[in-house]
């Protein structure tokens, strides 16, 4: 999940920025969460600090009327969030050089000199780009593979997909997993070429290679350690055959 921070004293600017981050989550029904929004911005060190795996999106005001300016606090977030994206929002605009000169590396740097729509579209782009770059870092690392379904992005374990099928509707393919069942739009040859432990064993299948159990070659069936078969074709026969699968499940 995406987590969220707002750190701006004032507090009608607050719940401006906190109402955008709320809404554009909620209208994208993204995996994000609001978890700190406040004017004190040791509310978020002491977050980061109980928290350490955080990678988080952070939206700052640069003057907090505490002894840690908005930079300072980048500074220090980017200490112990490498990966985090942060936003400046700030009346300062002459100020954005500072963010080079503490090699912050900020995401954007909103001046809040425009008008509410201008600013609600910046927040809400943020959120939009931080959340993709959240997935992508998470599917490189994570060994994950992305089904979109609707406005959603879900990132599903590798190690939890038991196989691929076919549907009667074109384009529709079914994830299974031991407890549910994703259809999503998407091409069986990219599912295929997506993961390494993907083998098309059928025009309609395509399994988790660390599931197989069994291989009835005479019925042409492949068996799961789940119990679920699929059908084998005399070229998903070759590929198995290929890799030794049977040495590998025994």
């Amino acid at each position: 999940m995406l987590k969220i921070f707002i750190c701006e004293d004032e507090r009608l600017q607050r719940q401006q920025i906190e109402q955008v981050v709320n809404n554009y989550i909620l209208m994208e029904d993204l995996d994000a969460n609001l978890v700190v929004s406040t004017g004190n911005p040791q509310d978020v060190l002491d977050y980061l600090a109980l928290h350490p795996e955080t990678k988080g999106l952070y939206f700052l005001d640069i003057d907090l009327n505490h002894d840690l300016t908005g930079i300072m606090l980048g500074k220090k977030i980017r200490e112990q969030d490498g990966l985090g994206k942060i936003v400046f929002v700030t009346g300062r605009g002459d100020l954005a050089y500072l963010s080079f000169t503490y090699w912050i590396e900020a995401m954007d740097y909103i001046v809040k000199n425009g008008s509410m729509e201008d600013l609600s579209s910046r927040i809400a782009q943020c959120v939009k780009v931080a959340n993709e770059r959240f997935l992508y870092e998470k599917s490189r690392s994570n060994n994950t593979f992305k089904v979109k379904i609707g406005n959603t992005e879900n990132l599903i374990p590798v190690d939890d997909i038991l196989f691929f099928a076919t549907t009667v509707q074109p384009h529709r393919i079914e994830l299974h997993t031991e407890n549910r069942i994703l259809t999503f739009t998407g091409s069986m040859k990219e599912v295929e070429k997506s993961h390494h432990d993907f083998l098309r064993v059928h025009t309609s299948f395509i399994v988790n290679r660390n599931y197989i159990k069994e291989i009835d070659r005479k019925n042409r069936i492949l068996i799961l350690k789940s119990g679920q078969q699929c059908d084998i074709s005399v070229r998903g026969l070759k590929i198995l055959d290929a890799i030794d699968i049977e040495k590998e499940s025994e």
